[in-house]
């Protein structure tokens, strides 16, 4: 998934309040980049992306939104990490 790509489906699921997926976006792309530590650019161009066609909302604005919603939702951040680590066993076996 490309820059655009990942910002409009964050963009998108955060115009439909879905700050889970925004969170499971964001957090992707994060784990991806950790995994090659030189390398920040990606999550640099995610915060600055917008697209007006979707929402003005900026990422990084929505990004900031969608997880104080969550943090104010009691039981949603320990939701959202259960399914990062099953997402984590799903990726490992795909490859």
């Amino acid at each position: 998934m490309n820059i655009q790509e990942r910002g409009d489906a964050l963009l998108t699921a955060y115009v439909n309040k879905d700050f889970k997926e925004v969170a499971h976006l964001f957090g992707d792309l994060g784990r991806q980049t950790n995994a090659n530590p030189c390398s920040h650019e990606p999550i640099i161009a995610l915060h600055k992306y917008k697209n007006p066609s979707i929402t003005d909302t900026k990422v990084c604005d929505a990004i900031v939104e969608s997880f104080q919603s969550l943090v104010n939702t009691p039981g949603a951040m320990e939701e959202i990490q259960k399914e990062t680590e099953a997402r984590k066993v799903l990726n490992s076996l795909k490859k």
